[in-house]
């Protein structure tokens, strides 16, 4: 499975692209602004391929998300950003959400700033197309390229 997200819109607050599936559009994604110096919990990834694993260990994301999605639910985790740990595709409309990670949504709308739409929908259709090829490919990674 090849993931890319491209990169169309930067704002001092956020950077929204464009994410395909093997080259299908999938959804709109929502990250922090980009910096020159990183501030954590609030600068976009630098640009890179990077491994999508799973992340089961526990922790206070995973928990809200078990409760949503049921106690199987594992984290898909962006591995071995420079200078970044535990890098999440999840849930969220605004910079306030990111937490440092990639968001995910249906809609965009320039006209309002800093934002995407249906996130949880999008998570929704993501996720299940990203565990199921994790599931199938094992040993084999599936990276993200950051454009």
């Amino acid at each position: 499975m090849d993931i890319q997200i491209k990169r169309f819109d930067f704002t001092p607050n956020s950077t929204i692209g464009l994410l395909t599936l093997d080259g299908t559009f999938q959804c709109f994604t929502l990250e922090d602004a980009m910096r020159d110096v990183k501030i954590a919990g609030q600068t976009a990834i630098p640009l890179g391929i990077y491994e999508l694993t799973y992340r089961d260990e526990p922790s206070d994301m995973r928990r809200r998300y078990q409760k949503r999605y049921g106690d199987e639910h594992k984290m898909l985790w962006l591995r071995d950003i420079p200078d970044f740990t535990y890098v999440y595709f999840h849930v969220g409309n605004a910079p306030k959400d990111t937490e440092g990670c990639v968001l995910v949504g249906t809609s965009y709308n320039r006209s309002i700033s800093d934002h995407i739409g249906a996130s949880r929908d999008a998570y929704e259709d993501f996720y299940p197309q990203v565990y199921a090829a994790l599931d199938k490919e094992e040993l084999v990674s599936v990276s993200v390229t950051v454009l």
